[in-house]
């Protein structure tokens, strides 16, 4: 499964009102899992999350963010971007934290005739019976 990964360098005393903030394109596609790594040290002083344009999509919830230590979260997601190409944006903040941190994000992307072969399928039975239809079959 094709896998895209970020590193978001997040200083320390990071204030959530002005983030650091790194990018990742991904291709046309269906996100199917995301994970987010935060090395040893963090201690739940970083936080972080994804946004789709300005949706928070990791996690959700707007008021809500990822933090951890020495951990990876994993998220099952099931997310179809139409896009040719998205730009994914990571936001983090550590206003506690004495020290520099690194947060890696994995997003695992699967070709949409892969995740969503229902839509193939539709098309060529429409077709099908475009064919039948001329033959009053």
């Amino acid at each position: 499964m094709p896998s895209y990964e970020v590193k978001l360098r997040v200083p320390a005393g990071t204030k959530k009102e002005d983030p650091a903030v790194a990018t990742l394109k991904v291709p046309q596609g269906v996100i199917v899992k995301m994970e987010v790594f935060f090395p040893s040290g963090c201690r739940g002083y970083v936080h972080t999350r994804c946004l789709y344009g300005n949706t928070p999509i990791a996690p959700c919830d707007p008021d809500q963010d990822f933090t951890g230590d020495n951990y990876t979260i994993v998220i099952s997601e099931f997310l179809v971007l139409w896009d040719k190409e998205v730009t994914l944006k990571f936001e983090g903040w550590s206003p506690d934290a004495n020290y520099d941190h690194t947060v890696i994000w994995r997003i695992f992307v699967l070709p949409v005739h892969v995740a969503l072969p229902v839509r193939q399928y539709s098309e060529t039975f429409s077709r099908l019976q475009a064919l039948l239809d001329l033959f009053e079959v």
